[in-house]
């Protein structure tokens, strides 16, 4: 059986995936398997699938239920043979060096649940458009939101396996709520290496913002009630506190009253100064401290009368 499983989910990215396989197949680590999982594609994609499996016999093509990425690649991981798994999806690619890299590490680091490492982000044309980050190594610094792009990581199938693989319910941050649980098992490290290249495209997955942080606020309450980690109380209630008042705001900022409202008051539960924590966390100019002290609290009134009352062009410049 190979060491690795690399499980590649796809959906109508038949002119993209080739790239994507000849970066697994350009691996200077030749143990693996790649597993494509077909998300019930309507485009040429079966067809690029079928030519792979035919050009190099580690690779398979198996066939999802367009139920999404997270139940794409635990169909993925349920035909897994490797005991290590990456993730790579079907517009980017990963570097060369990538597998021999990561597993030399986690053979020699038996204890960790997985290995990261650094992904540069490019567009079309190889121009660089942000630097690689450097995520922390503890899980209180993954808490925070530190989290690793699931290009970079390799890991142990087992660890998957007794976190109970991605839960497909989520629409979006499903690795990052499965690194939180793996992570709360086991301890993981990181590399300097750049070991994958995400592309920015016109293509790529549209993700509302707003929903994508409150999806991300409920796989943290989710985990803080699921376990009792050592998270100390002030990181807690700090980070709860901007992740609601960053919902705040982008529901605010998007007529979205009624959650903005109810984002609001949790943000000032969680944090009652959080509005100057917000200007401090963003390096925003220094303004009133007391007006963004209070901001918070202005906004929730005055979300619940624009629930009641119809819009007034201008009135919302009240509480910014």
């Amino acid at each position: 059986m190979p060491a690795v499983t690399v499980i590649t989910a796809t959906y109508n990215r038949a002119t993209l995936l080739p790239r994507a396989i000849e970066s697994v197949l350009a691996q200077t680590y030749q143990d693996w398997e790649l597993i494509i999982v077909d998300d019930g594609s309507t485009d040429g994609t079966p067809e690029v699938g079928a030519a792979a499996q035919q050009r190099d016999r580690r690779i398979r093509m198996v066939r999802g239920s367009h139920r999404g990425l997270a139940a794409a690649r635990n169909t993925g991981l349920a035909h897994a043979q490797g005991r290590y798994v990456a993730f790579l999806d079907d517009d980017d690619i990963v570097l060369p060096g990538k597998l021999a890299h990561q597993v030399q590490v986690l053979e020699h680091r038996p204890e960790l649940g997985f290995i990261y490492s650094l992904v540069r982000h490019e567009d079309t044309q190889g121009r660089t458009f942000n630097v690689p980050r450097e995520p922390g190594r503890a899980f209180n610094d993954l808490f925070q939101g530190q989290a690793p792009y699931v290009h970079g990581v390799l890991v142990r199938r087992s660890a998957i396996e007794r976190a109970g693989g991605f839960r497909d319910h989520l629409p979006f941050c499903e690795d990052y709520d499965l690194w939180l649980r793996i992570a709360a098992a086991a301890p993981f490290d990181y590399t300097r290496e750049v070991v994958a290249i995400c592309y920015r495209h016109p293509g790529n997955m549209s993700r509302a913002v707003a929903s994508l942080a409150e999806v991300e606020l409920s796989v943290l309450a989710e985990i803080l009630e699921w376990r009792r980690l050592g998270v100390p109380a002030a990181m807690r209630r700090r980070r709860l506190a901007l992740l609601s008042y960053d919902i705040a705001r982008r529901r605010f900022d998007g007529g979205d009253y009624q959650r903005a409202a109810a984002a609001f008051f949790r943000a000032v539960c969680w944090r009652p100064d959080v509005g100057l924590l917000a200007r401090a966390y963003r390096s925003q100019p220094r303004q009133g401290s007391l007006r963004k002290l209070l901001k918070p609290y202005l906004a929730i009134p005055y979300c619940a009368l624009r629930c009641a009352v119809p819009h007034r062009a201008g009135a919302a410049e009240a509480v910014r």
